[in-house]
């Protein structure tokens, strides 16, 4: 018996997929949301060797507002209602505030903050508030610090904390949480070819592990934020 569905973008790979991994291993359906429809096959697939859920999978470019448009409508017409939805995709360009271009700058926030604001806002009918339902935002601690190697992406996490915190106060009313989850330096395709052990990281399972935890909490709590870093602090703090 399924505990209910939940939609995760950027759900194919890196935390993303850390979090559908541990949610399905819990007994939830999932719905993972990303760009490449190989990778979304790759992973429903491995998550469904190891686990009876029910798994979809759309294939959904979130630069582009009308692709988001079209992943909702799919979603109406197959009648799903979501206990959650966890923002997970996002997109990292290296580079500074005085050495990036503007297309630089639109990019990352169009992704990182924007999409999240538009899927938010557009997706919020099919959240199911008759049980607990939780909106989950994966943020970052370069949202809660200077981030030198790439101040843009940080203005996003900044952003995105804003988003947040807003967000939950709106929504309290409608009995829906919303919890901020911020990953320090977490193991993923970013970090590929780094001389560092996975052991000095965050493992996706982690971050899965913690988002589990906060929806598993009783339907009058909620958690508002939670920061997970390595326990060495993370890597660019070296």
């Amino acid at each position: 018996m399924s505990n209910g569905l939940i939609l995760i973008t950027g759900g194919s790979r890196g935390i993303g997929k850390g979090i559908a991994e541990e949610l399905a291993s819990a007994g939830y359906d999932i719905i993972l949301l990303a760009k490449s429809k190989n990778n979304l096959k790759k992973t429903k697939d491995q998550i469904l060797t190891k686990h009876k859920v029910k798994i979809d999978t759309i294939s959904c470019d979130l630069s582009d507002s009308r692709e988001i448009e079209k992943a909702f409508n799919y979603c109406k017409r197959q009648g799903y209602k979501f206990m959650s939805i966890v923002h997970s995709a996002g997109i990292f360009i290296e580079g500074c505030n005085l050495s990036s271009s503007i297309d630089v700058y639109d990019a990352m926030m169009n992704v990182n903050l924007r999409a999240v604001y538009y899927f938010t806002k557009l997706f919020r009918p099919l959240l199911d508030t008759s049980k607990k339902c939780t909106i989950v935002i994966i943020g970052s601690t370069a949202g809660l610090e200077p981030y030198t190697i790439g101040s843009i992406y940080g203005i996003a996490k900044w952003g995105l904390k804003g988003y947040a915190i807003n967000l939950r106060q709106e929504l309290l009313k409608d009995g829906i949480g919303v919890v901020l989850v911020n990953p320090g330096s977490t193991i993923t395709d970013l970090w590929e070819g780094t001389a560092h052990p996975a052991s000095r990281f965050v493992q996706p399972k982690d971050i899965g592990i913690m988002v589990r935890a906060c929806l598993s909490l009783s339907a009058g709590v909620v958690v508002d934020e939670v920061t997970v870093r390595p326990l060495l602090g993370d890597i660019h703090d070296e």
